[in-house]
């Protein structure tokens, strides 16, 4: 299942150049300027990858993989926070490039690195704890037991005797318990209630549940 967990507008592509011992450096990237792209990164099942598509096509123009460690298929240049090379893959043929990748601002280059990073690292403590799970051996030892519990009531329960010489009669009712129950009636009795006016309901305070 693919599934869109951030995507940003704007983004610029361009060619670059071999790198140096220290990275990439972008200031003499504006000249090889390519294209304008939309940056989405997209899960399908537990595996992560970058797609850049044309803005108004929609066209897939490039695709990168993102694997562990991520400066292998994400790589920050030395010069600058909104800028990365990503290394983009042809499925059909296998064969990769590099290629560079600028945004508008600050914040859309976070939001970028982090979705990738964070997603990453569940994808990896994921796969960790299925191995974990497949590594555990659950089988029952040769020398192991399991004891059953049994039950020990009675299932037939026989059903209480009657007692000889039919029902008995209830005991005689005091004066004193009769005087009770007569005020007890009394005072359960209803009392007569009052109704209250509720305040009328305005069409203005309606407006603030839709």
């Amino acid at each position: 299942m693919e599934h869109i967990i951030s995507e940003q507008q704007g983004a610029r592509v361009f060619k670059v150049g071999s790198r140096d011992r220290d990275g990439h450096s972008c200031s003499g990237w504006e000249p090889n300027f390519v294209s304008f792209a939309t940056v989405s990164v997209v899960l399908i099942d537990e595996d992560i990858f970058i797609r850049l598509n044309d803005p108004e096509s929609k066209e897939l123009l490039a695709e990168a993989p993102v694997t562990h460690p991520i400066n292998i298929c994400v790589e920050r240049v030395i010069d600058s926070s909104r800028f990365y090379v990503l290394r983009i893959v042809d499925r059909a043929s296998s064969r990769h490039a590099y290629v560079g990748l600028g945004f508008a601002d600050r914040s859309a280059s976070f939001e970028f690195m982090a979705t990738i990073t964070d997603n990453l690292q569940h994808s990896k403590n994921l796969n960790k704890n299925n191995v974990e799970l497949e590594n555990q051996d659950f089988s029952l030892k040769s020398d192991s037991k399991i004891s059953i519990g049994s039950f020990t009531g009675n299932p037939e329960r026989k059903p209480a005797q009657k007692q000889s010489g039919g029902f008995m009669a209830p005991p005689p009712v005091s004066k004193r318990s009769r005087r009770r129950n007569v005020q007890r009636t009394v005072s359960e009795q209803p009392q007569a209630t009052v109704p209250v006016e509720k305040p009328a309901v305005k069409s203005d305070d309606l407006l603030s549940f839709l």
